[in-house]
């Protein structure tokens, strides 16, 4: 018998669009592929599937990419997954506009190196 995936009341979970999974099955010590992670949850669940020209490096806000609620999107899916806090202050472009972006705040926030 398939026992079915039931949230915490306490608890927001986050769903993958795309697999309609919760984001808090990924086991974050199964990879340190950041890049990898953040640029499928971005495509799965801020860009619909659809890639188009995101590169790593393509600025989320100056692209179009994400807005205001899609970094929020962002932030959440972050600390669900690598189970981390974003404080306020660390709530900048500087950290979070691009994929490249985003793996280097986690790499410098977790300790650990990504894979390229």
């Amino acid at each position: 018998m398939t026992k079915m995936y039931e949230p915490s009341p306490l608890k927001s979970v986050i769903i993958n669009r795309a697999s309609n999974e919760p984001l808090s099955n990924l086991n974050p010590l199964r990879t340190m592929n950041y890049k990898t992670e953040v640029k499928n949850f971005v495509v799965s669940n801020l860009l619909f599937g659809v890639a188009g020209d995101l590169k790593d490096n393509t600025s989320f806000l100056d692209s179009g990419t994400v807005d205001s609620t899609g970094v929020l999107e962002i932030i959440m899916f972050l600390e669900e997954t690598y189970g981390i806090k974003i404080e306020p202050e660390e709530m900048v472009p500087e950290n979070l506009d691009s994929i490249d972006r985003v793996s280097d705040f986690l790499t410098r926030k977790l300790g650990t190196p990504t894979t390229k």
